[in-house]
């Protein structure tokens, strides 16, 4: 997420001399006095004070305007400052300095101008609204002048006043402000066209995107980003119909990122219910989390809620986030709160997450990081952030950085970095990665390529990924292809899977679709999958039901159970059953343990009910033993319960091991018995071997299974 704050930076010395222009007009009774004598006589000694209703002075309601000799420039400046900083309304002090320029004549405004630009930046201490002031109104009354000095002389002065001057003449000689951008290279081209851009947003936002366009602003450039967050503000229906026609690509990313998190800094309600109104899922989601991570930036707690509320499959991202500025901001709460999360996938990413910004919270943060964090992970987590990052900035300096890393850490930069380049040039991208040896680096690597390839062209991606040599790196590259297109257009993406010769590819690859599409609409995708052939249809099924568990367990468990008649004798249908019944049981248990447990029960014998009694004992055990203990007890003898008393057994042998080894001998299959008896009284002999001597002494088991027990206690 970038920064909120960092949106507005080239405006900090913009802001007066232009947003309050339109408020004074030329001759604004503003002077103290006779204001008309005093227009009169340009160059003569000014005071300015606020003016009451009829051009009448408000006395007491701002300072006075101090005294000022524009001959003595270095004591004019001086006495500016001094009355910027002390005003206590700065809006009226800076609109009274934007009238005092107007009134110099213009050899006095050079003469001010000019002694502003030349101080160090140290000089100003962050109040340059004079400086911005001055110079933007030389740059008015005296263009060329004022073009000349920015342009011309290369100095660090002169660098910084280019976003001032040609911040103004974006709006009043756009024409003279874009041909002296020829003049310009590298930064100060970029700042000045950065300046125009913005200065031109707050009144033409389509202008200003416009106008980095036809100056062939680098993609990704920061001013994009200012000019969107500014639009989204004063327009954001505008902003977001503009964004939406972009096409694919970084250019529309950026746009809807600063759309998202410019909306959700002033209404986070309202920018939740556009992300979430996208018509694309991929985007949707992604927005999602980008203004849920804006909050977090703010207030991680009220981000933590927003979190918990979306939809099961997007929280663990969400969470992330969360943590990552948690610890950014208050590393104890942030600490508090990951101790207090059950042991789980997501809290691991969350703890790789906030090893980020551990540091900044001492060395005993970092310690009580990594001690709950596994090893390795953190390390690899941190390395992938600072490749993106640097890509992004530096692409060029963040490949040549990454080829100076060690070999392992080399594959694993280099393929973060391959991401970013394929947002450009795809091709280029899968050389780099191409020219590396395989590993599982560089499969993940192909994979993400493919994925952005299809963004911009789903068939050229395909056409790549089928002339990779790896049968593995073909496969996850086509499905990552596939995958990015049926976020799409589901219903191309399955129609392009009939040109697919190898039939395990294609049976891949319309798995592929099946779960991307059910993540957005399941009905339409489990429609879909039932029209295909049998030998993919109960496979396709069964990753329609795996993506749909999540949200809606009873649903996709009412189909299964339906479907299973029809499923009987199909060869390959009975292992996807297996598959999906153990994935949706377990989906469900999380959410009502009960309900799955007796649809589970409820199957017909065979394997699909074996592993749906499992997933259920296995959840449930986790989060109430007594209560999957009950549930299974009641079962009838069979492979079931012997499969549902296996998964309670090594849930419970670390820390109750004589009702492991209880629950273990009643288990009827003799495989299945041995292997829970032997890793129960393994796992006990490890603290208590004399404990399980007298156990298995006592145990319900015949001789020799006794005495190969007692075996491995020595």
């Amino acid at each position: 997420m970038k920064p909120a704050a960092l949106v507005f930076l080239p405006l900090a010395g913009l802001a007066a001399g232009w947003f309050l222009r339109p408020l004074i007009p030329a001759g604004s009774p503003l002077l103290a006095g006779d204001p008309a004598a005093a227009a009169s006589a340009p160059g003569s000694p000014l005071v300015f004070a606020s003016a009451g209703p009829g051009g009448a002075v408000a006395k007491g309601k701002s300072e006075a305007f101090p005294a000022i000799k524009p001959s003595n420039p270095k004591a004019a400046i001086k006495s500016l400052l001094a009355f910027s900083r002390a005003a206590k309304n700065p809006r009226r002090s800076q609109a009274q300095l934007l009238a005092f320029a107007d009134q110099l004549a213009p050899a006095d405004l050079k003469a001010l101008a000019l002694e502003a630009a030349n101080q160090p930046g140290r000089y100003w201490a962050g109040d340059d609204s004079v400086k911005s002031i001055l110079l933007s109104r030389w740059a008015e009354i005296a263009p060329a002048e004022a073009l000349a000095y920015a342009t011309q002389n290369n100095t660090p002065q002169s660098r910084e006043a280019l976003g001032d001057i040609f911040g103004q003449l974006a709006v009043s000689d756009p024409q003279r402000a874009e041909a002296a951008l020829a003049s310009l290279s590298g930064g100060p081209r970029q700042n000045a066209l950065r300046s125009m851009a913005v200065r031109l947003a707050s009144l033409d936002p389509l202008g200003a995107m416009t106008l980095l366009s036809r100056q062939k602003a680098a993609p990704g450039d920061y001013a994009s980003y200012s000019v969107m967050a500014i639009w989204a503000r004063q327009d954001a229906s505008g902003a977001a119909a503009y964004a939406g026609a972009l096409p694919d690509g970084p250019q529309r990313r950026q746009a809807l990122d600063s759309i998202a998190n410019g909306m959700a800094q002033h209404d986070p309600a309202a920018a939740l219910a556009w992300a979430q109104a996208l018509p694309k899922a991929s985007e949707s989601a992604n927005l999602v989390r980008q203004v849920i991570g804006n909050v977090a930036a703010r207030d991680p707690q009220a981000a933590l809620a927003l979190a918990e509320a979306q939809p099961p499959r997007e929280q663990r991202q969400l969470l992330r986030d969360v943590a990552q500025n948690w610890m950014r901001q208050d590393g104890p709460a942030a600490l508090a709160w990951i101790k207090g999360m059950a042991d789980s996938p997501t809290r691991q990413d969350c703890l790789s997450s906030m090893a980020y910004f551990a540091s900044t919270n001492g060395p005993e943060t970092v310690r009580e990081i990594l001690d709950l964090l596994p090893k390795g992970r953190a390390r690899r987590e941190t390395l992938q952030g600072m490749a993106n990052n640097m890509a992004w900035q530096d692409p060029a300096g963040a490949q040549a950085w990454a080829k100076t890393l060690p070999a392992e850490d080399r594959e694993l930069v280099i393929g973060s970095l391959s991401s970013s380049l394929a947002e450009t040039d795809p091709s280029a991208a899968a050389a780099m990665v191409q020219a590396l040896p395989p590993s599982l680096e560089t499969l993940g690597a192909l994979s993400n390529i493919a994925n952005v390839w299809a963004g911009k062209d789903p068939e050229a991606a395909l056409a790549w990924a089928a002339t990779l040599d790896s049968d593995k790196a073909r496969q996850d590259a086509t499905a990552a292809a596939l995958n990015q297109w049926a976020d799409r257009d589901p219903e191309k993406a399955a129609g392009a899977t009939g040109q697919i010769a190898d039939a395990h590819a294609r049976r891949a690859a319309r798995d592929t679709i099946a779960s991307s599409w059910a993540r957005r609409a399941p009905a339409e995708a489990e429609q879909w999958a039932r029209s295909l052939p049998p030998e993919d249809r109960y496979s396709a099924l069964s990753q329609v039901w795996n993506a749909s568990a999540a949200d809606n367990p009873s649903q996709a468990a009412a189909s299964l159970a339906a479907i299973m008649p029809a499923a009987e004798g199909v060869a390959g249908a009975a292992a996807s059953l297996t598959s999906s019944a153990g994935a949706v049981a377990a989906a469900w248990v999380g959410q009502d343990p009960p309900a799955a447990a007796n649809w589970a029960v409820g199957l017909p014998e065979g394997k699909a009910r074996d592993a749906a009694v499992a997933a259920v004992a296995d959840q449930w055990a986790g989060s109430d033993t007594l209560a999957a203990s009950t549930w299974i007890n009641q079962l009838p003898t069979g492979p079931s319960r012997d499969q549902a008393a296996a998964r309670l057994i090594d849930k419970i042998a670390p820390t109750d091991p004589g009702a492991a080894l209880a629950w273990a001998s009643n288990i009827q299959d003799p495989e299945r018995q041995w292997q829970s008896l032997k890793n129960t009284v393994n796992s006990w002999k490890v603290y208590n071997p004399e404990a399980a001597r007298q156990a298995l002494d006592g145990a319900n088991l015949d001789e020799a299974t006794r005495t190969k027990l007692q075996a491995e206690l020595k």
